[in-house]
């Protein structure tokens, strides 16, 4: 009984660790969507954001679609603040050559470090998420899903290096509209207006540049980002529809286990109460056996004794009968003989006293042989007994014979319950491999 539990505790316990790795990985999946939903949610709540209106002159000169950096990405907001105050900053210093200068190159720089900001954190996200994707794939064995991230995993490198590349591009703009901006403030501190007139031009034509380098970076962005998130939403309804087919595999076969482990325990126990139905019933019929072979070994016992007793008292009272009888025949022999010799004239009545005697003693003859016919009688009567003894013997050997087989029956139902448990155990451990 200690071991059927200790068996059931086993198989529980694995079953219960087997759900919870299913829960856990079934959390981890929709923990990776939350977060997939919320970083979705964000960026169209970005895209949704209505840009404020651009007072510098020269961005009111390009498109409408040219006018801003990264527009509908999550650092429009901190652009737009950055480049509001660029540009009063540039409104009021154009009073003066040396203020706008410096005006320009803080223009510069924020949106150096604006482009720079915006391209790592989408870059670093962009590392992680492939991260935690390619962990989560180590962890599953379907090895196609595995080869097709892998293949999204270089398309996706292909795109963080095109975005590298944009980025470079872009600082390498910046650097010479840094440069540009420099020479610009020597030049209007050095040259006269009209080089001032021409650098501010050439400004203007490169930071047109600029800002359609950064749209057309912008448009690759978001075109990568919206297939990054269709591959993501195809990848999780691919993947939660291989949990669920796992999930109700894994039913199946937990379904199917329980039933066979049922019968077997079914079996178990038919063959535990077969087992101890014949273990009763052969101690029963062992007792029994013993009884009556106690009671057959006491009665022929008895039955000796009582027979032995009997002959013994017989044969003392006929002897002593006999003993009895040749004293009186001697006592009368010497009676008459003295009868004979005192009355020698009585001689024909000693003659008949005689054949008396002689007639007595054949009577005693006959009865001698009489009793001796008896005692033959006896003796049959013993043998008899004797042989109904010797075949209550025998059925006590057969008896015995039979307890031993049933003996040796019981052990092997032991043999083959033992084997059957070995086979159980086996079956049981191949169960919990294959799992």
């Amino acid at each position: 009984m200690s071991m059927k539990n200790d068996q059931e505790k086993e198989e529980n316990a694995d079953v219960e660790l087997l759900e919870k790795k299913v829960e856990l990985k079934q959390k981890q999946e929709g923990e990776e969507f939350v977060i997939l939903q919320e970083l979705a949610n964000k960026e169209e709540s970005f895209a949704n954001d209505t840009p404020t209106a651009n007072p510098y002159p020269i961005d009111s000169e390009l498109p409408v679609t040219s006018q801003g950096w990264f527009e509908g990405g999550p650092l429009f907001s901190e652009e737009v603040e950055a480049k509001g105050e660029v540009q009063e900053a540039a409104s009021i210093n154009c009073k003066s050559d040396g203020d706008s200068s410096s005006g320009q190159v803080l223009h510069g720089k924020l949106g150096g470090e604006i482009a720079d900001n915006s391209d790592q954190k989408k870059t670093d996200e962009l590392e992680e998420a492939g991260e935690e994707k390619e962990d989560e794939i180590r962890c599953s064995d379907n090895q196609e899903q595995l080869h097709e991230w892998k293949q999204r995993e270089e398309e996706r490198a292909e795109e963080l290096h095109e975005l590298q590349r944009t980025r470079e591009e872009l600082e390498e703009v910046a650097e010479q509209l840094r440069g540009y901006q420099e020479m610009f403030q020597r030049d209007l501190a050095e040259e006269q207006k009209e080089k001032h007139e021409a650098a501010r031009k050439q400004y203007k034509e490169h930071l047109s540049e600029l800002l359609g380098v950064v749209y057309k970076s912008k448009a690759k962005l978001d075109a990568s980002n919206e297939q990054l998130d269709i591959w993501n939403e195809e990848y999780l309804y691919s993947k939660l529809d291989g949990s669920n087919k796992e999930l109700e595999n894994y039913k199946v076969i937990k379904n199917v286990f329980a039933l066979e482990r049922l019968e077997w325990n079914e079996e178990k126990e038919h063959l535990h109460s077969k087992l101890e139905h014949a273990t009763e019933l052969l101690q029963q019929e062992r007792l029994k056996w013993e009884e009556e072979k106690g009671q057959l070994l006491k009665q022929w016992d008895e039955e000796k004794k009582a027979l032995l007793a009997m002959q013994h008292i017989n044969s003392i009272t006929r002897f002593d009968k006999l003993t009895k009888e040749r004293d009186d025949l001697a006592a009368r022999v010497a009676d008459e003989k003295s009868m004979v010799e005192s009355y020698k004239g009585l001689y024909d009545q000693s003659e008949e006293h005689c054949q008396y005697y002689k007639a007595c003693f054949e009577e005693y003859e006959q009865k001698y042989l009489k009793l001796k016919e008896e005692n033959l009688n006896i003796s049959a009567k013993l043998f008899t007994e004797t042989s109904f003894a010797e075949r209550y013997k025998k059925i006590v050997n057969e008896l015995e014979d039979k307890c031993r087989r049933l003996e040796e029956e019981k052990n092997d139902v032991n043999a083959k319950l033992c084997a059957a448990k070995a086979s159980s155990e086996l079956y049981r451990s191949c169960l919990l491999d294959s799992f």
